[in-house]
C-alpha cells in the first residue's frame, strides 16, 4: 500500500475510533469537553506524525531535482510547440504558393524556410518549369503576401 493511502487509512481509522468512543461515552455532560479535546489531540497527532519521518535534506534535494526536471520539460515543450508552429506556417505558406501557381496552371514544389525566433517565413525554394512572366507574377505574390524578399526566393528548374 502506498504511503498516501496508508496515511488516509490511518486518519480514517483514528476518526472512526474517536467517533465510537464519543458515541459510547457521550460527548455531552460531565467530562464531554475533555473527551472531545483528547480525541482532537489524538487526531492531530495522527495527522502530523508522518512529518517526523521526513528528511528535510532529502526533501530539498528532491525539490531541486524536480525543479530542474520541470524546467527541462517546459523548455522541451516550448521547442516542440515552436517546431509545430513552424511546420503549420510552412504548410500554409506552401499551400498558398501552390494555389497561386495552380491559378496560373503551373506545377511547382515549394520548400519554405521559417525563422525559429519570429516564426515568419524567411526564404523559399521553388522547383518547377515556369515562364519568366509566371515567375514574375509568383515572385510578386510571394514578396507582397508572404513577405519573402525576391533575394530569398530560389527558383530551380526540374531536371
Amino acid at each position: 500500500m502506498d504511503a498516501v493511502a496508508k496515511y488516509i487509512l490511518t486518519l480514517c481509522c483514528g476518526a472512526l475510533i474517536c467517533g465510537v468512543i464519543l458515541s459510547i461515552t457521550g460527548s455531552d455532560g460531565p467530562g464531554g469537553a475533555v473527551r472531545r479535546m483528547i480525541c482532537g489531540v489524538f487526531l492531530v497527532i495522527l495527522a502530523i506524525s508522518p512529518l517526523k519521518k521526513l528528511d528535510f535534506r532529502e526533501l530539498d534535494k528532491d525539490i531541486t531535482f524536480f525543479s530542474k526536471a520541470a524546467e527541462a520539460a517546459a523548455l522541451d515543450g516550448k521547442k516542440q510547440a515552436g517546431k509545430a508552429l513552424d511546420e503549420g506556417i510552412s504548410d500554409r505558406c506552401r499551400a498558398y504558393i501552390l494555389d497561386k501557381a495552380g491559378a496560373l496552371s503551373v506545377s511547382l514544389e515549394a520548400e519554405i524556410q521559417i525563422d525559429s525566433e519570429s516564426h515568419l517565413p524567411v526564404a523559399v525554394c521553388l522547383t518547377g518549369a515556369v515562364t519568366p512572366a509566371e515567375k514574375q507574377i509568383l515572385a510578386d505574390c510571394i514578396a507582397q503576401d508572404l513577405g519573402i524578399e525576391r533575394s530569398r526566393q530560389e527558383w530551380k528548374h526540374p531536371h
